[in-house]
């Protein structure tokens, strides 16, 4: 069985959700014996060869980042990934597609591929993701692009008409995309680990990851300092990249809020083995929470709030929060309280189904037949 997969990005290194999806759904589906042509897109990220452990090819094109780009009707997160070098490499033989996100459906609809079997990964409700980095952004005019972009996002959806099947990765999407098309399905988000790696015990400090470059996660960090970490007297470490510098330095003010930058994936994963308590609000619903999977495969406590796990089938497996005030009682209750081996027997649960990778590449496999 063979596969063209169309990337929005070069899914290495696996550090930010989106590519996380894309490479461990490339290494399950070529564990599971697909032979793999990979297509991706450069802008920031160099070519890396270890794709070339999992793909027959790996095909690597520019993205169209000039201002003209903007000035399409198109998404710009679209119009800036039609490459005619693409499309000839995908006529060369008549196998199956994957596309990565709304981002590469650009020719989904093209009459040349109309007898293609065509699956689109819906990473989102693109246009509900980018209305609300609208909500959350101070920049004016970054603000007018976000508006603009959801709006071009909104009328673009149609396209995913001329799939074949809409393979959607939490079960909210999953409602949403019923009620507008056919032939979709819940495939959850592919994943670093095959078994749950969580240590019995006590760790040494409260936790939250994430890419600090993104307004929604600044949002929380400052929620997190001014509501919750200010309020207590142990360790609470901030890990992520980008952090502005006024969020630097009020981070600097406390003395028990640490911020780890610019980690390697081993030192992610060290952080995520040594907490005690994973602590991880969100306020924006889209898709599922990667960061979250990642802390209940490798970490101990996980502490939430509703947003974050309404509708992922993971709400038994964390403390979860319906208020500030609650929120900061369960950190500093859970704080004090073991992780057992009783708890470890329950995330095993994870292993299967679901959140497993290997059950997840059959359902495409499946979806391929």
């Amino acid at each position: 069985m063979r596969i063209h997969i169309i990337s929005f990005d070069v899914p290495l290194p696996t550090n930010y959700g989106g590519v996380i999806d894309v490479f461990y759904k490339i290494k399950a589906l070529h564990k599971a014996g697909i032979k793999i042509k990979l297509h991706c897109f450069l802008y920031g990220r160099e070519k890396n060869e270890e794709l070339e452990k999992y793909c027959e090819n790996v095909y690597y094109y520019p993205r169209k980042t000039s201002f003209f780009t903007h000035l399409s009707i198109s998404p710009y997160i679209v119009k800036s990934r039609i490459n005619k070098t693409l499309f000839g490499n995908l006529l060369r033989d008549n196998q199956p597609i994957l596309f990565e996100g709304l981002h590469t459906c650009g020719l989904l609809n093209h009459p040349k591929l109309a007898n293609r079997l065509k699956i689109v990964r819906t990473h989102n409700v693109e246009h509900d993701y980018y209305a609300q980095l609208a909500v959350d952004e101070k920049n004016s005019v970054k603000k007018k692009y976000y508006q603009l972009e959801s709006w071009k996002l909104s009328r673009f959806e149609k396209i995913l008409n001329h799939a074949n099947a809409i393979i959607a990765i939490s079960k909210n999407d999953v409602h949403y995309f019923q009620k507008k098309f056919t032939n979709v399905h819940l495939i959850s988000a592919f994943h670093r680990y095959e078994n749950i790696v969580s240590q019995e015990g006590f760790g040494m400090f409260a936790l939250y990851h994430g890419n600090l470059a993104v307004n929604e996660n600044i949002r929380v960090v400052n929620y997190l300092i001014e509501e919750i970490f200010s309020n207590v007297d142990f360790t609470c470490i901030i890990a992520g990249s980008g952090a502005p510098e006024y969020l630097k330095k009020k981070i600097a003010a406390y003395n028990h809020i640490v911020l780890q930058e610019n980690l390697t994936e081993e030192e992610i994963e060290v952080l995520l083995i040594e907490a005690h308590v994973h602590i991880l609000p969100t306020f924006q619903q889209t898709g599922i929470k990667l960061k979250l999977i990642h802390a209940l495969f490798a970490g101990r406590f996980c502490i939430v709030n509703q947003m974050m796990i309404e509708n992922t089938g993971l709400a038994d497996y964390c403390k979860v929060a319906t208020s500030d005030s609650e929120l900061l009682i369960l950190l500093k209750k859970t704080i004090l309280e073991e992780f057992t081996k009783e708890h470890i027997t329950q995330r095993k649960q994870l292993e299967k189904g679901m959140f497993s990778n290997e059950f997840n590449a059959q359902k495409i496999s499946e979806l391929l037949r």
